[in-house]
């Protein structure tokens, strides 16, 4: 039985994918040292995260994400020593879930940790990470309705339920008290980029080993990539969840978006740079006096603006957005083709498969390249 259960739970966007990434890449060293990080894939802790939870994901129902809950709850029992459980959507989880996951365990020794980051960089995240969800909303309405709406002063709604850290964090204390719940801040940018995995290794208790961090996380856009892929989503052909997750999602957005970020960064207007001031200073209040572990600096949750801030990603000229749209086109219509994959010899007595040729994307890309101009442009 595990001695210690550890469940990471959240936020979104605050480096989870990177400090996700970097436990299972090392789950074979932190295992033979004394920590289980279970699950055999890295989307285990998603499906279990679920399951545990009873929702699909983008309406899709993942086949092997029933029972996952129990299945990673059976490898952490079983495990002489402690574990570490991590996915950023089990921050969401309801008072009978929560009650459920903790009973999963056969030890009481379980800490939960959040990782936290300041407003003003979480907003333009969230947003980039709705679009790369199939989302359209324009960032001027996503701005009015976390700021300006009723319901978003009362920090309700979609945002509100995933990044409202008052309101998380209390869920989980008053069912497990507030001794054992510990929030990370995640250092400003521009400081040593392995500073988050110090301060994460020390709130989790991760012994000081020579880990492998030469992973990447979640690749940001910039204005002008993220408005692309704003405008994009509606006029796609209807994808399955995961056929737009790899397609759209990792292999344009991330990697060839992505790639070409060079944009600017998106920031919050002046118009709400006063409100989040306001309710960051609240959370600041609120954290210091709930009583919880605090590993970092409560000072990180300041935020910061630059000295001047341009046009809002939806307020972008059209030839701007289809200057850089047909770029990155024109970059993909130029990569070369992939190699053929090689069919294996058939067995005896059996006919032979013929090999399908190819996906060329040269000339998917060219015959979308032809139609580009007047739908990007009609925004």
């Amino acid at each position: 039985m595990a001695r210690r259960v550890t469940m990471h739970v959240g936020l979104a966007k605050t480096g989870t994918t990177y400090l996700q990434r970097v436990c299972y890449t090392n789950r074979r060293l932190l295992k033979r040292n004394g920590v289980l990080y279970p699950g055999a894939k890295r989307a285990s802790h998603f499906k279990a995260s679920l399951d545990l939870r009873e929702v699909k994901f983008k309406g899709h129902e993942y086949p092997d994400s029933e029972g996952a809950w129990s299945r990673l709850a059976d490898s952490v029992n079983g495990y002489d020593g402690t574990a570490l459980v991590s996915h950023e959507t089990l921050g969401r989880a309801t008072p009978s879930a929560i009650d459920k996951a903790l009973s999963s365990f056969d030890t009481d020794d379980v800490q939960i940790v959040f990782t936290v980051r300041d407003l003003a960089r979480q907003v333009p995240a969230v947003w980039q990470e709705q679009l790369k969800n199939q989302n359209t909303i324009r960032y001027q309405d996503f701005l009015d309705a976390i700021f300006g709406s009723e319901q978003g002063r009362q920090r309700d709604g979609k945002f509100w339920t995933g990044q409202d850290i008052i309101a998380l964090a209390k869920r989980w204390a008053d069912v497990i008290g507030p001794q054992r719940v510990t929030l990370v801040t995640v250092p400003p940018s521009g400081g040593d980029p392995q500073e988050l995995w110090r301060r994460y290794r020390e709130a989790v208790g991760l012994p000081d080993l020579d880990y492998d961090l030469t992973v990447a996380g979640n690749s940001s856009l910039g204005v002008v990539e993220a408005e692309i892929l704003r405008r994009l989503n509606p006029r796609l052909p209807d994808l399955t969840w995961p056929e737009y997750e790899y397609r759209i999602k990792r292999r344009f957005a991330e990697f060839e978006l992505g790639a070409s970020g060079s944009s600017g960064r998106i920031v919050v207007p002046l118009q709400w740079q006063p409100e989040v001031e306001r309710i960051a200073a609240d959370m600041r209040t609120s954290i210091e006096t709930a009583g919880y572990r605090i590993v970092g600096d409560l000072d990180d949750l300041r935020p910061t603006f630059p000295e001047s801030t341009g046009p809002l990603p939806d307020e972008l000229p059209d030839d701007v957005v289809l200057d850089h749209a047909l770029r990155v086109l024109g970059r993909l219509a130029a990569a070369p083709d992939p190699e053929p994959v090689a069919v294996p010899k058939p067995r005896s007595g059996r006919k032979a498969r013929q090999p399908q040729e190819p996906v060329s994307y040269r000339r998917r890309v060219r015959a979308l390249a032809g139609r580009a101009r007047a739908r990007i442009v009609r925004g």
